[in-house]
């Protein structure tokens, strides 16, 4: 991301990830600090350190290895409610590479930056969607709270990814936030 910055000329950039782009998201603002502007993250984590997490992402890294085909069923299961978005991620896993996927899930699994996050020093907005759960609405609290003045906001009626499932509610949440801190953005 630092390298297309540099090569598009921006000085510094308001970034935002969703999910597995949140965790990327995190790191870049942590590594960039004065390349970081503003920092919107929705649906994600700054650590896999619970056991629920944990087995979450070991067991998503297992079906991965030893029978892809429950990752389908797996998201029709999950995203029962949201078929398009069903389809998406089935069509995109369809495309992925299983040993690159599976090379992305393992660090993901070990991805820690937690400690780092109170260095960030700018406007900061985190989203979470209500439908996984109180587990998963807390994982993205502890990113809010490890930030220095960072908002947070439980989107009802969305999950990871919030743009997609909520992307009305999404959206004006995201939209209010730059409106907030239009002066902050370095132009």
């Amino acid at each position: 991301m630092m390298e297309l910055a540099e090569h598009l000329g921006l000085g510094s950039v308001a970034i935002a990830g969703v999910s597995m782009g949140g965790a990327i998201a995190q790191q870049f603002a942590c590594d960039y600090p004065a390349h970081a502007d503003m920092l919107i993250l929705a649906d994600t984590f700054s650590e896999v350190s619970s056991l629920k997490a944990g087995f979450g992402g070991w067991m998503q890294w297992l079906t991965i290895k030893i029978a892809p085909g429950l990752l389908h069923t797996s998201l029709e299961w999950v995203y029962g409610d949201f078929p398009g978005i069903s389809r998406y991620f089935q069509q995109t896993f369809d495309l992925m590479n299983n040993d690159q996927l599976l090379m992305a899930r393992a660090a993901l699994n070990r991805f820690y930056i937690t400690p780092r996050l109170s260095n960030l020093h700018i406007p900061t907005l985190i989203l979470a969607g209500d439908l996984f759960g109180d587990w998963f609405v807390d994982i993205n609290r502890r990113i809010a709270d490890a930030i220095p003045n960072a908002q947070f906001v439980i989107l009802e009626k969305a999950m990871d990814p919030s743009n997609l499932v909520n992307p009305e509610r999404f959206n004006n949440e995201v939209l209010a936030f730059f409106d907030e801190h239009e002066e902050s953005i370095d132009h």
